[in-house]
């Protein structure tokens, strides 16, 4: 799944909510045609195999992306189900040297089943 954000922003973390899912990858592009994809995190073995996970991965690369891409690598079982994804990102502010924003946009989403 591919979201688009308004403008180019730094991401710093995303947060979300999946049912079976056991890897997810998160990946970035700079510009908005989505032509060049970079790995921003993988998450670690999710282990909770039934019922709804809450995980958060924290992004390794500090560029300003446009689309973002949500991919689901592996599940526990056939089934995997994305409840909502939140995108944080890092805002800076004159005078500050760390300030964090949150882009609360709850996308509310997908399923996915392996084929």
């Amino acid at each position: 799944m591919a979201i688009e954000l308004k403008k180019p922003a730094p991401i710093g973390a995303i947060r979300f909510s999946t049912s079976g899912a056991k890897k997810i990858e998160i990946q970035g592009c700079k510009d908005s045609k989505g032509n060049d994809f970079t790995q921003l995190g993988v998450s670690k073995e999710i282990a909770n195999k039934s019922g709804l996970q809450q995980e958060q991965i924290q992004v390794t690369e500090g560029f300003p992306v446009t689309i973002v891409k949500f991919i689901i690598q592996e599940g526990w079982e056939d089934f995997v189900s994305v409840h909502a994804i939140e995108i944080m990102w890092f805002i800076k502010f004159k005078g500050f040297k760390k300030e964090k924003g949150i882009v609360s946009d709850m996308f509310n989403l997908f399923s996915y089943k392996k084929s």
